[in-house]
């Protein structure tokens, strides 16, 4: 499950760790601010500029700070 619903709002910023390409057996960081929240995944845009798509049943140890 992504986090409490009500944690996870537009202008925050996520960070966690999410398999490399979505499905490899490596994590990396993904640290950026929310721009879109849905039911079961959320859209950053990171800090170079580019966005990215997280399923939340995907993310590891996710946390959110304002």
């Amino acid at each position: 499950m992504l986090m409490n619903k009500k944690s996870v709002r537009v202008g925050n910023i996520l960070k966690c760790l999410y398999p490399k390409d979505g499905r490899k057996n490596i994590l990396t960081n993904q640290i950026g601010r929310i721009e879109k929240v849905g039911s079961t995944w959320v859209t950053i845009q990171r800090e170079d500029g580019s966005y990215r798509t997280l399923s939340g049943c995907k993310m590891v140890n996710p946390a959110i700070s304002r």
